[in-house]
Order: structure tokens, then C-alpha cells, then sequence
């Protein structure tokens, strides 16, 4: 019988082992592994380690702390059953064990029995499930976005992307504020906001003055409106007020979009190398097949026309000078030639100028004419203080005009007529002249000559806006400084030439000279034109929209107030810092895109568009309805 007992012992123990070997087969996450005696080999990241199932669903769970590295190749549903595997489903978990706290720092706190998991195990718990529910998110942001008829450029703007993210850090707690709540309180509190900011923009007006702007336009209803800008190197926005001995100045970028249109409808070989660069453009971009072959093999975007501002004539040119030899390649490959866009008229001429030498060389030609003119406008289609700098950035460019087309005299004479035109019945005004005198930086070079337009400049200045009392001490004042004299010139202030803001250096060293240091910071405080001011038609439109026609007069002016002052806020820091230092005449910004109609293959790729601070997203419609027109001034 000791014999019988010892083999049914090790029947029994044999048939515990095969038990156990079936119940270890079962397990469905060996289907992720290769068995080996001992250990398992990932079918993931073909790495083997020792142990049984429970490592390997440790091993595809990602959690690391585990005694053994996690897989980086699992995919994330494999990864997801492991993990709940391992810790259970956090929902589930959540009713039946209790709750789990997150503190300040973000590391979560168990409570009421529940199991707690560190900052890292929390972090991979998100992981898991923000996959699915990300979809679930974005389908909902969609039916939003269609359901109240918004621009889906709206999800680039600063602002919504603020939003979402004070959401998300609150947490799904969060309820949304009522009706009442907004109209009474919510929206009044910006509106105090906005009120702070503009107390210290005009805190800053007795010592820099302030330009008032004005712009008007007729919308497609036919109804006139008018918009008025306070502008102030603090921050250049919506500040009304009227000041004694104001003088009218001409917006210089209105009179450089206007001299380019001139050189264009004047000069031939100008308006014809124009022309065939948007019909290229136009070719591309009518078809999204097409356009995207072409984006394919230029890996760039073309610039598009605009009808109110014709420098971005300009921008198309140069963008197809930029990837001219991809294009060259382009046109010549088997998906060009085989495309049945390509076979009309139009494909075939595009075809031809593109593999035209010619039309290259007499583009480049009209981009080296033209890029002077467009570097000026540069400086002053924006914010900033850039009244001391024109007169010297339009002096440059009627030189490298004549420098790049002396050889060719009736071009250069051409264009050098119309620009002297605009020049100086559209750009210069004598504040301008009398700004680059009152410029330091300027006047202390060495090739500086003291123009005729110069003193009837500081002539204007004393006509116009000197008080009587301090008439004599200006003259006197004037010399002193055209004189250099070391009792203004000292070391620090040859120095802060080259560190400084023209208006900065003047309230930081002409204390010797207070009359004109007065007037001086003024002058050197203000814009060249009213771009600011354009890019902002549409912000009473933009707050009488059909959803909000019901809204009092009161509400409709606090909401345009609000609008445009939190603009205006985001650019503050960006300014104040900009019109501390000199403006380097060589290495001005480029201009950006105008926008349009924002086009894109048949219309479907139309979201290309890019948001700019000051643009009104819902109206950017208006631009393509405007006439590029003289305005009388």
C-alpha cells in the first residue's frame, strides 16, 4: 500500500502540474509571446526575459517600477488590456474602492481605502484612455463648430487655444457659466481689464503724444462707417481725444501700395512679368490635384494676390523666383505631363514660361526694381514708432533704384518719376523731415547732409506746433543740437546712438535741450501709418453679427472696446520693447501674406489661412469685396 500511495502522490502532483500548465496556456496574453522553458520572448520587440505571465503583462503594460522594462513596440490596445490587467479598470475601481484625489503639484492621493498609484502610474492611467476619448473630444468640438456657424480658423487663434487649456486644467468638474453670468459679470470684468490698460496707455500720452487714425469704408449693405484709432508707442489702440496744434499726415503704406499699383498700370515691362506670375499661381492653385503634386514637389506654399494690397504682387513673385528650380522639374515630370488639367490653353502657357529662361531673368529684374520700395514698406505697414526713420528708408530706396536699373534709362526714368510722385504727395510730409533732423542716430553719420526738405521741417515744426512762450528757447535749442555740441553729445549719448530708440535717447539725454526734447520725443514717438487701423474695419461688424443683433447700443460699443484693447494688450510687452531699440534699416521684418480670399484647390484648402492678432476671423470676406482704390486725402 506505501507503494500505492507513492503513485497516486505522484499522479496527484503531476496532474496539479499539468493543471497549472493548462490554466497558463489559457491565459490570452500569451498569444503576445513565444514560451520558452522559463521565459517568454516578446512577439513585439523580440527581447526575451525570464518569468511567467505576470512579467509579460507587466513587460506590454508600459508601467514602469516593475522589475522588468517595458515593451516600446506594443501596440496601444495590447498595452491598454495589460494595463487593466495589472491595475484594474480605473472607473470601475473609482465606485468600488473608493476615490482618488489630485493634489495641487498633480500627483494623485488615495482615499477611503483606495489603492494609490504615483505620479508616473497616474500619468500612464491618462494615457491609456485619452486615446479613445480624444475622438469622442474632437467629434464634439466639430458638431460645436458647425452647429453655431463658426470659422474653423478659429481653433488657431490664441485666445480658444487658451481656452481649452484652462478647461482642461480645471478639470471635468467644470460647469459652464450662465447666460446672465456672462452678460453681467464675465464680460464687464474684461471690459475693467481693458480699462486699466488703457489708463496707463494715456499715462504715457504727455510725454510721447499720440497719432489719432482714421479709416473709412462702405460694407456690402451699403452702410459707411468710420474707423477712428488713438495711437501711442504704449500700445496703438482705440484712444480718442482731441489736442491743440494736431497736424494730418498721409498713411506712407497706403502711398507705397498706391506707388506700386502706379509702376504696375505704367511700366510694361513690370505690369507683363506681373501678370504672367499669377497666371502660374492661378494654374496651380485652381485644382487640388494639381496644387498638391506641386506642393509635393516644391515642399513650399506660393504667396497669393491680394486686391487691396498690390504688394503682394510682390510676394507671389518672389515665392515663384524661390522654388524656381523645383518647378523647372515639375512641369517637366510624368504627372504634369500626363494630367489632363494640363491639356487647355492655359496649362500649355504656363508649361512655356516656366521652362523660359527669359521669363525668370525678367522676373528677378523686376523683383531687384521693386524690393526697394517694398523694403520701405516693410518698416511702416505695422506697429511701431517709425516716424525718424522714413525719410532715410525713402532716400535708400530712390538711390538703390537708380543704382540697380541706371543702365536701362527709360526704365529707371520711369519708375524714378512715379516714385518721386508718390513721394512727395502721398509718403513725405514735412514732420518727416523734421523727424530725421530730430533722429540722432542720423544726423551723427558721416555721409548726414542737412536737406532744404529738413529745415522747412523744423520750419513746419515752429509755424505749427511750437507754444509762443517757448518759440525763442526752440531756435536756439535747434542750433545747439545741429552744432553737436558736447554739451548734448557726451560720451554716453554717442553711445545710446547705437543702443537706443531715437525717442529713447532723447528723454534719456536731452535734458540740456528741454524745449526741443519735448517736441522732439513727440514727433519720434509716432507711427507712419495707419496699417493698425485697417486691420481693424470689422470690429464693430464683428460684434453685430446676426447672433448678437439684438444686443443694446451700450453692449455693442462695450463689446468692440473690450475686443479691441485685449488686442491691443497682447502686443504691449512686444511694443514697449520694440521702440526701446533702433530700428536697423537692413534687417527690417518681412512682410506677411494678405490675406484674401484665402484660396486653395477648388476651395477645399481653404484652411491654409493663418490668423493674424489683429484680423477679424469671421469678416476676413470684406478684403475681397474692397477695390484697390485712390482714396482722395
Amino acid at each position: 500500500m506505501i507503494g500505492g500511495h507513492v503513485v497516486e502522490l505522484e499522479i496527484f502532483e503531476l496532474l496539479i502540474f499539468l493543471c497549472r500548465k493548462i490554466v497558463r496556456k489559457k491565459d490570452r496574453f500569451w498569444i503576445h509571446a513565444e514560451e520558452l522553458s522559463g521565459k517568454f520572448k516578446c512577439k513585439y520587440c523580440s527581447k526575451v526575459y525570464s518569468g511567467g505571465v505576470a512579467r509579460l503583462k507587466s513587460h506590454l503594460s508600459q508601467v514602469s517600477g516593475r522589475d522588468i522594462e517595458t515593451c516600446d513596440k506594443v501596440p496601444p490596445n495590447v498595452q491598454t488590456e495589460a494595463f487593466i490587467a495589472i491595475c484594474g479598470d480605473p472607473s470601475k475601481r473609482a465606485k468600488s474602492t473608493g476615490s482618488t484625489n489630485v493634489n495641487e503639484s498633480g500627483e494623485s492621493i488615495a482615499v477611503s481605502g483606495s489603492r494609490s498609484f504615483g505620479g508616473t502610474n497616474q500619468m500612464t492611467m491618462h494615457e491609456v484612455y485619452k486615446k479613445k476619448n480624444k475622438e469622442e473630444v474632437d467629434q464634439s468640438l466639430a458638431k460645436f463648430f458647425i452647429m453655431n456657424n463658426i470659422s474653423f480658423n478659429v481653433v488657431q487663434s490664441e485666445s480658444f487655444i487658451d481656452l481649452i487649456k484652462d478647461v482642461a486644467n480645471y478639470g471635468s468638474g467644470y460647469k459652464v457659466p450662465s447666460y446672465s453670468t456672462l452678460r453681467t459679470k464675465l464680460i464687464p470684468n474684461e471690459k475693467k481689464e481693458a480699462e486699466t490698460y488703457v489708463g496707463k496707455v494715456k499715462s504715457s500720452w504727455y510725454l510721447s503724444g499720440c497719432t489719432i487714425m482714421s479709416d473709412g469704408w462702405t460694407d456690402l449693405k451699403g452702410k459707411a462707417f468710420t474707423n477712428v484709432i488713438a495711437y501711442s508707442p504704449g500700445a496703438g489702440d482705440m484712444l480718442l481725444g482731441k489736442y491743440p496744434r494736431m497736424y494730418k499726415t498721409r498713411c506712407a503704406a497706403h502711398g507705397l501700395q498706391l506707388l506700386l499699383k502706379d509702376i504696375y498700370k505704367n511700366a510694361e515691362w513690370v505690369r507683363i512679368v506681373i501678370d504672367e506670375a499669377r497666371l502660374i499661381e492661378n494654374h496651380m492653385y485652381k485644382h487640388t490635384v494639381l496644387l498638391a503634386l506641386m506642393r509635393e514637389a516644391t515642399q513650399k506654399e506660393l504667396k497669393h494676390p491680394c486686391i487691396t494690397r498690390f504688394a503682394s504682387n510682390f510676394l507671389v513673385l518672389q515665392s515663384l523666383v524661390d522654388v524656381e528650380n523645383e518647378l523647372r522639374l515639375f512641369v517637366a515630370s510624368a504627372e504634369w505631363r500626363e494630367s489632363n488639367l494640363n491639356k487647355n490653353r492655359q496649362a500649355k502657357k504656363v508649361t512655356e514660361l516656366v521652362q523660359n529662361n527669359e521669363f525668370w531673368n525678367r522676373a528677378k529684374e523686376v523683383l531687384q526694381a521693386l524690393e526697394p520700395i517694398v523694403r520701405v514698406l516693410r518698416l511702416v505697414d505695422g506697429e511701431g514708432s517709425t516716424s525718424g526713420y522714413l525719410y532715410d528708408a525713402m532716400e535708400r530706396a530712390k538711390e538703390a533704384i537708380k543704382c540697380r536699373l541706371g543702365n536701362n534709362q527709360n526704365k529707371f526714368m520711369r519708375i524714378w518719376e512715379l516714385f518721386d510722385e508718390r513721394r512727395n504727395g502721398n509718403i513725405i510730409h514735412p514732420i518727416h523731415a523734421a523727424a530725421a533732423l530730430l533722429n540722432p542716430a542720423y544726423m551723427c553719420r558721416e555721409r548726414f547732409r542737412e536737406s532744404r526738405e529738413m529745415k522747412d521741417g523744423i520750419g513746419f515744426m515752429f509755424e505749427n506746433l511750437i507754444l509762443p512762450e517757448e518759440k525763442e528757447d526752440f531756435l536756439k535749442q535747434v542750433q545747439l543740437y545741429r552744432s553737436r555740441s558736447t554739451l548734448i553729445f557726451n560720451s554716453t549719448a554717442l553711445m545710446m546712438l547705437k543702443t537706443s530708440h531715437p525717442r529713447v535717447w532723447w528723454d534719456y539725454c536731452g535734458d540740456p535741450l528741454p524745449v526741443l526734447r519735448k517736441y522732439a520725443v513727440r514727433i519720434l514717438s509716432q507711427p507712419c501709418s495707419s496699417s493698425s487701423c485697417e486691420r481693424n474695419w470689422s470690429a464693430y461688424e464683428a460684434a453685430q453679427t446676426k447672433k448678437r443683433n439684438r444686443l443694446s447700443s451700450e453692449m455693442l460699443d462695450n463689446l468692440v472696446y473690450t475686443r479691441m484693447n485685449i488686442l491691443a494688450m497682447k502686443k504691449w510687452s512686444t511694443l514697449e520693447s520694440q521702440d526701446l531699440e533702433p530700428i536697423n534699416l537692413e534687417k527690417l521684418h518681412e512682410l506677411s501674406e494678405y490675406i484674401d480670399d484665402g484660396k486653395g484647390g477648388d476651395g477645399d484648402d481653404g484652411e491654409e489661412i493663418e490668423e493674424t492678432s489683429l484680423t477679424n476671423l469671421d469678416l476676413l470676406w470684406l478684403n475681397q469685396e474692397l477695390e484697390f482704390a485712390d482714396y482722395n486725402y
